[in-house]
């Protein structure tokens, strides 16, 4: 394979996503003189196929800069390129670079928080990451368009005035040494450091770009350099906009962003930093001619040989280097890949050039070794270079050059997009390299043929310039040197000058040529003719005994290609290990023997995969359309007449016993990954038993094994793209028709045979642990798992919702403040139809103490979502909508789509809308409620799983004292109720199953396929072919329901009695479980709606009935009593219920499109639909819509509604239902923003009787400047504020708000509890109490002026230690303390003990008080009689 361009990534900030929301009034910009800040402007050239616009600039401080502007992007994205990488480097703080692109997240002068920039986009549905590369840096980030330039705005501060604060320089080297650390153990960057340390010392090619503790930390502290000064200076020195790029993608117009990019970007100032270019070569003549025996970590054998080139990217239209990377690295006949195959010594091949910095570049020939191959070296160098002297001795072939070139045109004028974020930062990087013009084209298109500039490449591919090494575990022996910062063991060796000769002089060999024409190149780009009444999804076009078939016909994307899936599934795929060895050999085996005849579709850009899985296997091709039929053909032919090579499957077979050890040297997360599913899949082979089972895998059983498992075979298949249904039905025909001719005796399966794998239930209460132990890596991982149940629209949602409201605290708290370990990553794990939040951390500490930690985020969480305010939480749920509802950018992004919905047997092709919705109507109550189920309850499902490195230095070898150190950390309840999991089997005996999820709609499973082999006929209808008649499934024909539906209704007349029972008797003939929103639409609507709310028409008139909502008289007991035909209908048919609530939901979307009129009329049925539970009130919050509320009719709505439901049910039931609903919150909402003020609202409530709505929203208003009083006391506090300021702070925001005092002490004593980590022992949580109290005295002394705050604050505590057990008998203490500090008078004392305490806990309270009462009463007593006397 050739690669032209292989990126080296130095470090990646994690991608995990991002919140922070700091509203910042924007910047006004509008009278900006913009062409003053504007030096030059360009035209781009761009894709035939490329609807978005293009504008480049170079700004007057010489910033280049792309604008691409996309009406239709659901992400807007950026990336800012700067022209200074790791190289830069000062020589004595290596990782410098990398530590500064680090730093530029956490903090600057406009946005001080660390975690703003990382908050804002996490709450507005983007995310960030950042590279840093040997000569650049490229930050980028993408968000919800509406909040591009907010984004941007904190995005330029990068580049402005980054802060460096001391503080979290500290932290974050901690950051960088444990993504050092997670590296140390990853062959890829060990090798190429060895690479860079083997060049010439004096040359920065040889620097250690990560950087760690050593280098970034002791070392400078040693020498008495400040690091932070350091930054500042490498930022202040190289971050000059005359070496950035910037590209921003967004739905504004070019003009628009044009504005929003030099308001924020022209700032950044100019130094002139002159661009570092390294024209001198880090290799010379006396690095040359050597070989490196270099020692992996995996059992690896590979062969890397390393020429020196000139770098040739101004010559980007000839692209030399890809005429020779082709043909070097080409896998057909005559290839050098095909004749060291077929000598036994390589399994694959990749040639070109990887990423260079400016200056210089190398040419790279990479070989995977058999084991005979590394024991050929010196031959297999040989042979590469007989292959090298026949290109020079050919010369440049100018037809080869034409079909890349062709090739390479053809993909560019059908170029799809991809997704914004990973667009901007591929592109911005090309700003940097090539005219502006020509930044989309540049390396994508070939235009010039410079045959010279070849020839000029290839005499720099000689032996005298060669660089070989070889990495294989057998060189431990001989291994004589170390590499400084990674420890890679290697030897070195100068070639013998013979063998370079040798090796000069090697020419002619009969098995190399240049490669044959390429038949597969398409020359049929014609787009089929669009079927009428094209379905949306996927329908199914034929089905019988053997196979399914899928099909949808592309019309979004409207390229000429196509995707083909077919799902071969087969009970004998996973039945035992040795099956399961024997399927993956077979597929290794096939996918190995197309390879020289398949190539050649490879580039002309059909794609192809070959896969095993627990099912069965499954075939995938993609791309152009026009000779995909060739190619599977071909495939299918291979499958079902395989012959085995028996060298070549003893060469595959090693390679997969040696890819099952070397599992044991992955990261310790994957470990944990790979263990949780063991442990929850109903059936899993590890790892152990596979291998054990390895020696049983022979050749002679794999050919007994291809019969047997084709012969039981179910085929599901998709075809999706350019193509028509019959096309579609002939693909899927050379399948069948290739089996049936070669497998004579195909049994269909029998329906237990194709359920699917199932998932282990967890029982109520559990706390389950298994640990594993890892010998590799220095790090351990904790992962800890709660199981939330099975899949659903609503648990999706809750789950989603809350796992993206912990995110970025997640990130923020575990890993940038405590610094816990560089992978932390919390999210849904979802498999076999179940689900659950899971969080993982690869740390050096102890997985005991990092759950504990893990532990104290979920309570610290439970407060964050308690005190959230509701427009935090609302950005939270638009952040996950815009993230659900993003596009599918690729065809075959949308193909996967629509598979895992068939794959996973759910058929829930709208899945994203139909859950997006849902979503919409979720509350902060239920969020909160669902977290506590599934984290706290005492029913809830935690499984953690420890990986503890007994490496050196690992946690595992801490010593006894440490461990128990550590143990003190876990509380008493985690150690008793957790049971560790011995043996696995053991653990799911004791355990249950899930069972398997329905399917969203009306499709037979997999399993209900009948046993009749009965031959079909084709319909020509084209929904699907018949079997057995309680199978069939007739084509989604809503228009057909309509008009039987309209045929009875007609009959019926204007009778609502007649009506009813019409509607009863119906459903036994038609399909309400199909069509009941179709259903829906007509009894409301009259006919079907489309889209903006008109009805369907048949030619030029809408086809509709009387017998609906619409057409009812005004009056209420009209209305009332065509509201009776709804409920009937749904008592009878309970499941149109949930049905009904979904069609309501877009109607109310559509209400637009419908009269003043019948919008009255569907705002009072709603009212009596609301009002007696055949809807929720939820579906209300559907008409918050822009466009709806803009227009004032999401307004007059409501109110039609509330009048109506006053009349009917009174005010006390509209007022419970607005609360049930979550509404009563929301209601300045409906109103439109040009109006949205108190006043009006007032005016417009008042006007129709509904005063009490008014108080209602006043008092949700109180209920939120409560909530925003205490988050503002709660941060005032965690900011360590005097308290006088804090006094002053809560006085204001409570006199503005007008919260009386009494409210306002409940509040405090509220946040001032949550402050401290109370003690679990009773004897020592009273001591606690009283010292923590004490320093919040002024506080509560300072809201306690009246008797009535007094009692308020008494009853607080009465409260907070009955329900809080281990403070039931410290309730006296923490009187006597306000007592003491004149908080509380004795007056207020005697009160609340004679009359005016709480019934809770009462008696144990009151005996509690009993004596410091009499003591009071005495003394007062006392001091009436002395005033006697």
């Amino acid at each position: 394979m050739s690669s032209l361009h292989q990126n080296e990534e130095t470090s990646h900030t994690e991608s995990i996503i991002f919140e922070r929301s700091s509203p910042e009034k924007k910047t006004s910009f509008a009278n900006m003189p913009v062409r003053d800040y504007i030096e030059k402007r360009y035209e781009i050239t761009k894709s035939p196929n490329d609807k978005r616009l293009y504008r480049g600039l170079l700004l007057s401080n010489k910033m280049k800069v792309l604008l691409i502007s996309d009406s239709t992007t659901d992400k807007s994205a950026a990336a800012m390129d700067v022209n200074i990488g790791y190289m830069s480097d000062p020589d004595d703080l290596p990782g410098l670079a990398h530590f500064c692109e680090h730093m530029l997240f956490l903090g600057t002068e406009k946005y001080p928080q660390e975690n703003d920039y990382n908050m804002f986009l996490s709450q507005n549905g983007g995310t960030s990451n950042a590279v840093t590369y040997m000569d650049q840096t490229n930050y980028y980030f993408d968000v919800t368009p509406d909040k591009l330039e907010d984004a941007l705005d904190r995005f330029a501060q990068f580049f402005l005035k980054p802060l460096f604060t001391e503080s979290l320089t500290e932290l974050e080297l901690n950051a960088i040494h444990s993504e050092h650390e997670k590296n140390i153990t990853n062959d890829s960057w060990r090798l190429r450091q060895v690479d860079k340390s083997s060049s010439n010392p004096n040359h920065p090619f040889s620097k250690f770009g990560t950087g760690n503790r050593e280098t970034l930390d002791i070392i400078p502290k040693r020498k008495g350099i400040s690091v932070r000064e350091k930054l500042l200076e490498f930022h202040e020195n190289y971050y000059s906009a005359n070496i950035m790029a910037l590209c921003v993608l967004g739905k504004e117009s070019l003009d628009d962003l044009e504005k929003i990019v030099v308001n924020l970007f022209s700032q950044v100032k100019n130094k002139e930093v002159e661009i570092p270019v390294w024209p001198e070569h880090p290799f010379d003549e006396e690095h040359f001619q050597t070989k490196w025996y270099i020692v992996p970590i995996k059992d690896l054998r590979n062969l890397n040989m390393i020429f020196p080139i000139p770098d040739m990217r101004e010559h980007y239209n000839a692209a030399p280097t890809h005429y020779i990377s082709h043909l070097l690295g080409h896998e057909g006949e005559g290839s050098l890949l095909s004749a060291l195959k077929a000598r036994n010594w390589c399994n694959s091949l990749v040639a070109g050039r990887p990423a260079s910095p400016r200056g210089f570049s190398f040419l790279h020939v990479f070989v995977d070794l058999t084991e005979e191959g590394i024991n050929h070296i010196d031959d297999i160098i040989m042979l590469t270079f007989a292959y090298i002297n026949m290109l020079k001795k050919e010369g440049p072939v100018e037809w080869i050059y034409k079909e890349y070139r062709d090739i390479a045109a053809m993909n560019f004028q059908f170029k799809e997009k991809i997704s914004p974020q990973a667009y901007v930062s591929s592109v911005v990087q090309a700003l940097q390299e090539y005219p502006m013009e020509e930044v989309l084209t540049a390396e994508r298109l070939f235009p010039e043929w410079k045959p010279e500039l070849i020839n000029l490449v290839m005499e720099y591919l000689v032996p005298k310039n060669i660089r070989v090494q070889i990495v294989g575990k057998l060189f431990e022996n001989i291994a004589d040197e170390t590499e400084k910062w990674y420890g890679t063991k290697f030897k070195k060796d100068k070639i013998q000058p013979e063998i370079i000769d040798k090796w000069a002089t090697s020419n002619f060999n009969s098995d190399l040529h240049l490669p044959l024409k390429n038949e597969f190149i398409p020359t049929k780009f014609d787009m089929k003719q669009l079927q009428p009444d094209l379905d949306k999804f996927p329908v199914i076009i034929k089905d019988t005994p053997l196979l399914r078939v899928w099909f949808k016909q592309d019309d979004e994307f409207l390229i000429p290609k196509a995707n083909l899936i077919f799902n071969f599934v087969s009970p004998l795929a996973y039945i035992d290990p040795i099956n399961c060895n024997l399927l993956y050999m077979f597929v290794q085996l096939v996918r190995d023997s197309l390879t020289e005849y398949a190539y050649a579709a490879h580039l002309a850009g059909l794609k192809w995969e070959i896969t095993n899985s627990k099912y069965g296997i499954m075939l995938m091709i993609g791309g152009y359309d026009h000779k995909q039929s060739v190619l599977l053909e071909k495939i299918m032919d291979r499958i079902v007449n395989f012959k085995i090579q028996p060298k070549r499957f003893e060469i595959l077979k090693e390679n997969y016993i040696r890819g099952l050890k070397n599992f044991g040297t992955e990261q310790p997360y994957q470990h944990a990954v790979y263990y949780l599913a063991v442990l929850l899949a109903e059936q899993v082979w590890v790892k152990d038993e596979l291998l054990e089972a390895s020696s049983y895998l022979t050749a002679e059983r794999v050919l007994e094994f291809i019969p047997q498992f084709l012969s039981k075979i179910h085929i599901e298949s998709l075809v999706h793209g350019n193509m028509t249904m019959s096309e579609a039905i002939d693909m899927v025909h050379i399948v069948e028709s290739q089996l049936t001719k070669s497998i004579p005796h195909i049994v269909p399966l029998l329906p237990k045979q194709m359920i699917l794998k199932r998932e282990i239930k967890l029982e109520d209460g559990c706390h389950f642990l298994f640990e594993v132990e890892n010998q590799f890596h220095k790090s351990s991982c904790t992962e800890v798992y709660y199981q939330s149940g099975l899949q659903s629209t609503k648990s999706n949602m809750l789950l989603e919702l809350l796992t993206q409201i912990i995110s970025e605290p997640c990130f923020n708290i575990l890993r940038t403040k405590e610094q816990l370990g560089y992978i932390v990553f919390s999210g849904i794990r979802r498999t076999n139809g179940v689900q659950g939040l899971r969080v993982i951390i690869q740390s050096d500490k102890h997985p005991k103490y990092v759950e504990k930690r893990i532990d104290e985020f979920m309570n610290t969480m439970l407060n964050h979502i308690t005190t959230m305010s509701e427009e935090e939480f609302n950005r939270h749920k638009e952040s996950l909508a815009a993230q659900r509802l993003e596009k599918p950018k690729m065809l075959t992004s949308l193909t996967t789509d629509f598979w895992n919905e068939i794959s996973s047997q759910q058929y829930n092709f709208d899945r994203a809308n139909i859950e997006v919705a849902y979503l919409k109507t979720i509350t902060q109550e239920q969020i909160l409620q669902f977290f506590k189920e599934i984290v706290f309850d005492e029913t809830r499902h935690k499984l953690c799983v420890y990986v503890i490195s007994m490496a050196e230095d690992g946690a595992g070898l801490i010593t006894e004292k440490d461990n128990e150190k550590t143990d003190e950390t876990l509380s008493d309840a985690t150690i008793t109720s957790m049971k560790t999991i011995d043996d696995i089997v053991s653990f799911k005996i004791s355990q249950h199953l899930y069972p398997l999820l329905k399917p969203f709609c009306n499709i037979p499973r997999k399993e209900g396929y009948c046993m009749s082999q009965k031959i079909e006929k084709p319909i020509l209808s084209g929904q699907r072919i018949k079997t057995r008649k309680r199978d069939e499934r007739e084509k989604y024909d809503p228009t057909g329901f309509r008009d039987a539906i309209l045929l009875g209704l007609e009959k019926t007349g204007n009778d609502l009695e007649a009506i009813s029972k019409y509607l009863d008797s119906a459903g036994s003939k038609l399909d309400y479980r199909r069509y009941g929103e179709a259903l829906f639409d007509i009894l409301i609507a009259g006919g079907l709606l489309v889209p903006g709310g008109s009805i369907a028409q048949d030619g030029d008139k809408p086809v509709k009935t009387t017998a609906c909502v619409f057409e009812q008289p005004e009056d209420m007991e009209s209305m009332r009593n065509f509201e009776q035909v709804f409920i009937k209908l749904m008592r009878r048919y309970k499941y149109l219920e949930k049905m009904f609530e979904e069609e309501m939901k877009k109607v109310l979307v559509f209400m637009k499109g419908f009269s003043p009129k019948n919008r009255i009329k569907l705002a009072r049925m709603t009212a009596l639909w609301i009002s007696n539970g055949s809807v929720p009130p939820i579906v209300l919050s559907v008409l918050i819509n822009e466009h709806l509320v803009k227009d004032n009719l999401a307004l007059d709505f409501l109110l039609e509604v509330f009048v109506t439901w006053k009349q009917e049910k009174g005010l006390p039931s509209l007022m419970t239902a607005l609360k049930k609903g979550g509404i009563e919150g929301r209601l300045m909402e409906f109103v439109p923003p040009n109006k949205r003020t108190e006043e009006y609202f007032r005016s417009v409530f008042e006007a129709v009787g509904l005063a009490d709505i008014v108080k209602l929203h006043k008092a949700q208003a109180s209920q939120e400047a409560k909530r925003d009083l205490q988050q503002s006391l709660i941060d005032d506090l965690a900011n360590k504020r005097s308290m006088k300021d804090i006094m002053l702070d809560v006085k204001e925001m409570a006199q503005r708000s007008g919260i009386p005092e009494h409210e306002v002490i409940g509040l405090i004593w509220s946040v001032v509890m949550t402050q401290a980590e109370w003690n679990k022992k009773e004897e020592l949580v009273a001591e606690q109490a009283v010292k923590h109290l004490k320093m919040y005295t002024p506080l509560f002394d300072a809201f306690t002026c009246t008797a009535k705050s007094e009692l308020a604050l008494l009853l607080k505590v009465q409260e907070f230690c009955y329900e809080n057990m281990c403070f039931m008998k410290v309730f006296q203490k923490i009187v006597l303390l306000f007592y003491k500090t004149d908080v509380i008078s004795e007056e207020v004392i005697l009160k609340w003990y004679k009359e005016g305490h709480s019934v809770k806990g009462k008696m144990l309270f009151l005996d509690q008080m009993k004596k410091f009462v009499e003591w009071l009463q005495n003394a007062e007593e006392e001091s009436e009689s002395g005033e006697e006397d």
